[in-house]
Formats: structure tokens, C-alpha cells, sequence
């Protein structure tokens, strides 16, 4: 990821998060590594061929006494995580299930993780709720059989 210009203070403030100026130019910075990723990923080898324990052999063993930078952080992504993985949307990786890291998928794993929806009840969460029942009825519409009952879902039996 280019590197950025580095802010007083540091990049933590005092309750642990970032200032919105600097979260909303990170999240342009991993928007094109992101796009830079996958638009390159067919020059990246397929699956590593490390040993185990060889990706923490790369990791600080001890926990920072102050928080790392994010010019850190995503340096260490590129050098120890990225190298680290199988990398399933890979053209010539002929995996095990198919890939679901497709561009809009991407996209919105963006909204949800923005969104922190916790639908644990209609109050918690009035549109995941009602988005998860409207699923269950097309589920149902489409013979998906459900491991539980709910009315509503049995609408188009």
C-alpha cells in the first residue's frame, strides 16, 4: 500500500479509534489495494509453501506497549499475511468450492462491516430482520427446506 504522510499525534487517538479524516484516507488507500489485489492476482503465487508456524515466526511475540501504526499494520499485511494465504480467486487456482470474493461481494462486506448490524430482534435491527424473513420466504418459494418453522416462510408452500 503507498505510503502516507504521518499525522501528529499519531494514528490512535485517546478512546482508540482513528479521526474521521484519517479513517476516510485509509479507507481510500485500502480501496485501491484492494482493486490493485485483484486486479494483480494472477502474479501472486497460489497457496504458500511454508511450514507451520512460519507465519507467526514473522509476528512480534510480544504485544506493543503503544499501538502500531497503520503504515505498520499494512505493511505487515503485505509481508507476512498476504504471503500466508491461498489465494482462492486466483485464475489458476482450481479450489476445493467455488470463490465468492467477487467485486460486489466485496462491496458489500464493506457496508456490513460499516453497518455492525447485531439482528439479534426486530428492535435490535427492524431491516435485518425483515430482510432475513423476505429470504426465508424466496427460500421457501424456491423448495429450500428450512431446519425450522416459521409462518411466514411457509407462505409459498
Amino acid at each position: 500500500m503507498k505510503d502516507r504522510k504521518p499525522h501528529a499525534g499519531g494514528d490512535v487517538g485517546e478512546l482508540g479509534d482513528i479521526s474521521p479524516e484519517l479513517f476516510h484516507e485509509q479507507l481510500h488507500r485500502l480501496a485501491d489495494w484492494i482493486a490493485d489485489y485483484r486486479e494483480n492476482i494472477g502474479q501472486r503465487r497460489i497457496s504458500p509453501n511454508d511450514e507451520p508456524g512460519a507465519i507467526v515466526a514473522r509476528l512480534d511475540a510480544a504485544a506493543p506497549e503503544r499501538a502500531a501504526s497503520l503504515d505498520k499494520i499494512f505493511a505487515e499485511v503485505e509481508r507476512v499475511i498476504v504471503p500466508g494465504v491461498a489465494h482462492w480467486a486466483h485464475p489458476q487456482f482450481m479450489s476445493y468450492f467455488g470463490c465468492t470474493t467477487t467485486s460486489p461481494g466485496i462491496l458489500a462486506e464493506m457496508i456490513t462491516g460499516a453497518l455492525n448490524v447485531n439482528a439479534m430482534t426486530w428492535r435490535t435491527s427492524p431491516a435485518a430482520s425483515e430482510l432475513e424473513t423476505l429470504v426465508l420466504v424466496l427460500g421457501r418459494c424456491l423448495r429450500h427446506s428450512f431446519n425450522f418453522d416459521d409462518a411466514r416462510a411457509r407462505s409459498c408452500a
